[in-house]
């Protein structure tokens, strides 16, 4: 299965330096990995990894995501389905991503409680509830920072009939188009807790949540020791598999 990352910031290369290779290290059934993003980022480029010229077009990251999503659905070689990726998306253990679950958090009005989502954020939940109930949809949140499969046709087909909604260049008019995605498409999936890393965690939250998931997620400044812990584990499978080699 390929794996498609829509790339914004190049400031953020250290983030994806990160997901990149804990991908190598503990991502089996991976086919090619995508990035979709401007020309900054071509040099990128090199054997597994390819690239596709699509940069930032509006303020509205939603959008801009969404929009680099959808172009990777019209590329005949990427698989169907693929995997979307984030940068901050980090795997810490050993998983067949061809069959990775699909997980959503439960309804969307329980993240209006997270403490560490500004107003801005929680505004753009309130938007994509009441628009989804409108279309007597269900209100999962398909927000947490885990990969989800991508489904060409159908994808194209639900964003399509919503365009007006998610299409939109002002952010502060914007919704979450992962979760109208996952909620107009049937999605259904697993609840299950977020993997996100924040700044204010305690090392020993990091720590929980390191152990209990297969994919956690930081900030764009990373926790520091969420990067020590990365460091361990991807230097620990490395010495492993030389110690294999060896015998």
């Amino acid at each position: 299965m390929d794996l498609v990352y829509p790339v914004s910031t190049i400031e953020r290369r250290k983030l994806l330096h990160y997901s990149l290779r804990t991908v190598r290290k503990f991502g089996l059934g991976v086919g090619r990995i995508y990035l979709v993003g401007g020309r900054e980022w071509r040099k990128w480029e090199s054997k597994g990894v390819k690239f596709i010229h699509f940069p930032d077009l509006f303020a509205n990251w939603y959008l801009n995501t969404a929009l680099k999503v959808w172009v990777a659905t019209l590329q005949e070689e990427i698989s169907d389905p693929f995997l979307y990726m984030n940068d901050d998306f980090f795997l810490t253990r050993t998983v067949y991503l061809p069959e990775f679950p699909v997980y959503h958090e439960g309804d969307l009005r329980e993240k209006l409680k997270n403490p560490f989502h500004d107003g801005r954020y929680k505004a753009t939940i309130r938007r994509t509830i009441e628009f989804l109930k409108n279309m007597k949809s269900t209100t999962l949140s398909y927000e947490l920072h885990y990969p989800l499969p991508i489904y060409k046709k159908i994808f194209r087909e639900v964003m399509e009939r919503v365009r007006e909604v998610w299409a939109v260049p002002d952010l502060e008019k914007g919704v979450l188009w992962r979760s109208l995605y996952g909620n107009l498409a049937g999605l259904g999936g697993v609840r299950w807790e977020d993997g996100k890393i924040y700044a204010g965690h305690a090392p020993q939250v990091v720590h929980r949540l390191l152990r209990k998931h297969w994919v956690v997620s930081s900030e764009p400044q990373p926790h520091p020791e969420l990067l020590r812990s990365l460091r361990r584990l991807l230097m620990k499978e490395k010495l492993q598999e030389m110690t294999e080699q060896d015998a």
